[in-house]
């Protein structure tokens, strides 16, 4: 029984260790918010299509509006969330 729980502590420990690497090698990505991850890549995209004149500038500005205002709504949304649980 006490091999049982030294292996499961030793389990428990490695993986959290595991997991924890990848914040060790990037301490930045403990602190990003995921929103804003996506918020970031997705305005990435659309400008790199801009760029490679996949789509023209009316439509670029046309969809950045959209992901703004989109990316506002899930704040405010986000926001509400954490008010209401206080």
């Amino acid at each position: 029984m006490k091999n049982y729980m030294v292996s499961i502590i030793l389990l428990i420990i490695g993986g959290c260790s595991y997991d924890m690497q990848t914040y060790v090698d990037k301490p930045r990505t403990l602190l990003m918010d995921p929103l804003t991850v996506e918020h970031n890549k997705e305005l990435d995209a659309l400008e790199e299509s801009y760029l490679k004149k996949e789509i023209g500038y009316d439509e670029y500005l046309q969809q950045k509006s959209i992901l703004e205002e989109d990316y506002i709504r899930d704040v405010r949304r986000r926001e509400r969330r954490i008010e209401d649980t206080r």
